[in-house]
């Protein structure tokens, strides 16, 4: 169940800053302690000293973990928390902690660690923090945890009382948040009964799901998940979907999906001996034509892939094609030593086949986009 609420700011000298922490010690009861100012002070300003941190006994272990989740998510934000009303509502799976949170703006800010009266323009992170073996139970429940922590945003942007009867109210939508949280296992129970596979973890590795969430926000939303198993392509999409659009899903046997909003497409391919070039053709030209960055998610290889829209020259078609490679290493570099060899007269075509070969190596799935250089 949650483990801690956490509320973060980033300081551009000593990174991310813990304003407020709160450790959940009994949900059914709900029972919080708050971490002091003062411990938080300290430890904002010695967590870089390793030494300090694994001695001091005031210190949680998972403070250093809490604090370097905010700051990624932070960071990724600072610098693009443009209009004051936007908020960016994230999903952070690291090895050991679930972070559901929402970044947000604020033109003016207490800063209750640092003692600064008012701090202009800050970025904050606000969150609640679980373990990773409740990974099931965070992803089915994340509309509502997200749609809570925007109340207390809210309350932190829009709130004309003081400092401190704010930060009560926030307190309050906390103890409220872990209350009904509490009793939700026992309804999911009910509902999950009449699932074939109840469990989530047993099926999908979570680094995948952490891959696959990465990439899809990088591709704005389109995204594409194969695989051998029904179960692990619709348990892909009911993580992927909390971060949706609204477009139509449906997977090639008609399962229906357990995702809220889903919107993308999932092959379910039911032999083992699965050949997907047929369906990834017809993904991949789905792309082509709305000139589309596409994720595509293979649960069998646990692989995250990307598309990556190539602009073509003015007698092309306007439709360029796309190159499939693996997560964070698009290779525009093809495309380049391609026209390279075909000005210099060079075997353009041994070359694509050559990249053909490369391909294959890493999923017999991709090769038919290469057709479109030739």
């Amino acid at each position: 169940m949650i483990e801690a609420v956490i509320l973060s700011s980033w300081d551009h000298i000593m990174g991310p800053q813990i304003q407020k922490l709160w450790f959940v010690n009994d949900c059914k009861n709900n029972l919080l302690s708050e971490v002091s100012c003062n411990t938080l002070r300290e430890f904002n300003l010695s967590k870089h000293n390793k030494d300090i941190l694994h001695t001091d006994s005031n210190y949680s272990p998972d403070m250093e973990v809490y604090s370097i989740m905010c700051g990624q998510l932070l960071l990724s934000e600072v610098d693009s928390c443009k209009p004051y009303d936007e908020w960016a509502s994230r999903l952070y799976i690291s090895e050991y902690k679930v972070i559901i949170a929402v970044v947000f703006h604020v033109n003016s800010w207490m800063n209750c660690i640092n003692e600064i009266k008012d701090t202009k323009d800050t970025c904050l992170c606000f969150g609640t923090i679980f373990k990773c073996k409740d990974l099931g139970f965070v992803l089915k429940n994340h509309m509502f945890i997200d749609h809570h922590l925007r109340k207390a945003v809210d309350v932190m942007q829009n709130s004309l009382i003081p400092f401190d009867s704010m930060m009560k109210k926030v307190d309050e939508i906390i103890r409220n948040i872990i209350l009904e949280l509490s009793v939700l296992p026992e309804e999911n129970l009910v509902s999950l009964q009449n699932l074939k596979y109840p469990s989530f973890q047993s099926f999908v590795n979570s680094s995948i799901i952490s891959k696959a969430l990465a990439s899809h926000l990088q591709t704005s939303g389109c995204c594409v998940v194969l695989g051998s198993s029904e179960v692990s392509v619709n348990q892909v999409l009911q993580a992927l979907s909390l971060f949706s659009s609204q477009k139509k899903s449906f997977s090639s046997k008609g399962t229906s999906q357990i995702s809220p909003k889903p919107y993308f497409k999932g092959i379910f391919i039911q032999e083992s001996n699965k050949d997907t070039n047929k369906e990834s053709e017809f993904l991949l030209e789905k792309a082509f034509k709305e000139s589309l960055s596409l994720t595509v998610v293979d649960t069998d290889l646990n692989k995250v892939w990307q598309t990556l829209a190539i602009q073509g020259s003015n007698n092309m078609s306007r439709y360029s094609p796309s190159i499939v490679n693996e997560t964070g290493l698009l290779i525009p570099q093809f495309l380049n030593d391609l026209a390279f060899i075909q000005q210099n007269g060079g075997d353009s075509e041994l070359f694509i086949e050559n990249f053909n070969t490369f391909l294959l190596s890493k999923s017999a799935s991709f090769i038919k986009i290469i057709d479109g250089f030739r």
